[in-house]
C-alpha cells in the first residue's frame, strides 16, 4: 500500500466510524505529517484524492473538511440484489430499553441513519428480561417481514437459552449486536472496547495516586464482565493486589435494591476502606454518590467516583469523571453496518470504539501538593 493511500484509508476510516462527522475539520497537513511520518506532498496526494471523491472539502486558508455524502435510498428487489432505488423496508430493532438512559441517542442515530437509506425501524423492547427476548425472536421468525435485525443482547453473560432462536433468525436475515454481544456466536458487533475503556480509567486514577480503588460491578451482561476485566488489567499492570472484599456485583433485577440492606453495608465498607471506586455505568455512579452523601461522606474530598457512559447523569446531577460510551455513533455505525451486510452478508463489521475519558471533578488528585 502506498503512503498516500494508508492517510487515506485512515481519513476514510475515521468519517466511517463516525469519529469524524460532517462539517468536522481534519487534522492539519502537519499534524498528517508528524503522525503518518511522511512528507506534505504525500499528505497533500491524500487530501487531493478525498477531495476528488467528495469525501472532504478543503477551504482556502481554513483547512479540510468532511463533506456530507447523501447516502442512495436502497430497496432490494426479488432477486435479493440491492439496487439504488425508493421504497422503505424494515430493519428490526431489539433493545433492552427504549426510554431511558443511554438507548434513546441510540435508537435515534440507528433510525435516523436507517432514514437515510430508505429504511423504516421496528424496535422491539425486552425490558431487560430474557423470557421477552425469547417472545420477541420467535414473533421475527413466525412473521417474516424485516431486511435485517440489530440486537441489544439482554443479559448475555448468562447461559444464553436463546442461543438456537438467534442462529435461526441470523441463518435468514443479516444481524448485528450492539453495545455488547453473546460470546461465541458467529454474529458481529459494534461496541465500546469496554476492557480498555475501564483500565484507561482504572489507571487514570493509579496515576492520580490511588492504590485502594474498589468496584461495583454488573455481574450478567458481557460488558459488566469485560469491564471488571479492565479494571483487574490495570491494578495487575501497576502491581496492585485486587482485593474481593473491594468488589460489589449485582444484577439487572437488582439495581434498585442495590444501595439496602446487606448490600449496602457491604458498599459503604468498601467506600471506608477505598480512596477511589469505579462503578459499572453513571447510573451507579450517581445512585452512589446519593448514597454516600447520606452517610456523610463527600465525593471527591472523601472519596473519588468514576463512571462509565458519559451519559447526561454526569452533567445534570454531578460531574461526574467518566468512560464514553459513543452512543448515537454506535447507533449511526450500526445503521450503517447492517445497510453493508444487506449488501455483502460476508462483509466484516465489527468495531470496537477506542477508550475516551471525559474528566469531571468526581475524582481528587492525592499527588497534588495541599495548598
Amino acid at each position: 500500500m502506498t503512503k498516500y493511500q494508508t492517510v487515506v484509508d485512515w481519513i476514510e476510516n475515521k468519517i466511517g466510524s463516525g469519529d469524524f462527522d460532517y462539517g468536522v475539520k481534519l487534522p492539519s497537513e502537519n499534524q498528517l505529517c508528524g503522525q503518518f511520518g511522511v512528507s506534505r506532498n504525500t499528505v497533500r496526494k491524500a487530501l487531493e484524492a478525498l477531495e476528488k471523491n467528495g469525501v472532504i472539502e478543503r477551504k482556502q486558508g481554513s483547512g479540510s473538511f468532511v463533506k456530507y455524502i447523501e447516502p442512495p435510498l436502497w430497496k432490494s428487489s426479488p432477486a435479493g440484489d440491492l439496487q439504488a432505488g425508493k421504497g422503505l423496508d424494515t430493519i428490526g430493532i431489539i433493545i433492552n430499553y427504549a426510554d431511558n438512559y443511554i438507548f434513546p441517542s441510540i435508537i435515534s442515530g440507528i433510525s435516523n441513519r436507517l432514514m437515510d437509506y430508505g429504511y423504516y425501524a421496528n424496535l422491539y423492547v425486552t425490558q431487560g428480561r430474557k423470557d421477552n427476548e425469547t417472545r420477541i425472536l420467535e414473533t421475527i421468525l413466525a412473521n417474516h417481514n424485516l431486511k435485517g435485525l440489530i440486537i441489544d443482547p439482554t443479559k448475555s453473560a448468562l447461559p444464553n437459552y436463546n442461543a438456537a432462536l438467534l442462529k435461526e433468525v441470523a441463518e435468514r436475515i443479516p444481524c448485528l449486536y450492539i453495545n455488547h454481544y453473546y460470546p461465541g456466536t458467529n454474529i458481529p458487533h459494534i461496541t465500546p472496547d469496554n476492557a480498555a475503556s475501564m483500565q484507561m480509567g482504572t489507571e487514570y486514577l493509579i496515576e492520580k495516586g490511588h492504590q485502594a480503588i474498589g468496584a461495583i460491578c454488573k455481574s450478567d451482561d458481557w460488558n459488566g464482565i469485560l469491564r471488571y476485566q479492565g479494571y483487574l488489567q490495570a491494578l495487575r499492570k501497576h502491581n496492585i493486589i485486587p482485593r474481593d472484599d473491594f468488589i460489589s456485583w449485582y444484577t439487572t433485577e437488582q439495581v434498585p435494591y442495590i444501595f439496602e440492606g446487606s448490600n449496602g453495608e457491604c458498599i459503604l465498607n468498601i467506600a471506608k476502606e477505598c480512596t477511589a471506586i469505579t462503578c459499572y455505568n453513571d447510573e451507579i455512579a450517581t445512585m452512589l454518590i446519593e448514597f454516600l452523601e447520606k452517610h456523610g461522606l463527600r465525593v471527591p474530598e472523601d472519596i473519588s467516583i468514576l463512571g462509565f457512559d458519559n451519559s447526561l447523569l454526569t452533567e445534570i446531577r454531578y460531574p461526574i469523571t467518566s468512560m464514553e460510551h459513543p452512543q448515537e455513533r454506535v447507533g449511526r455505525l450500526a445503521a450503517e453496518s447492517m445497510i453493508r451486510l444487506i449488501a455483502d452478508p460476508k462483509a466484516d463489521v465489527n468495531y470496537e470504539f477506542e477508550p475516551v475519558m471525559i474528566e469531571r471533578t468526581s475524582v481528587r488528585d492525592l499527588t497534588a501538593k495541599e495548598p
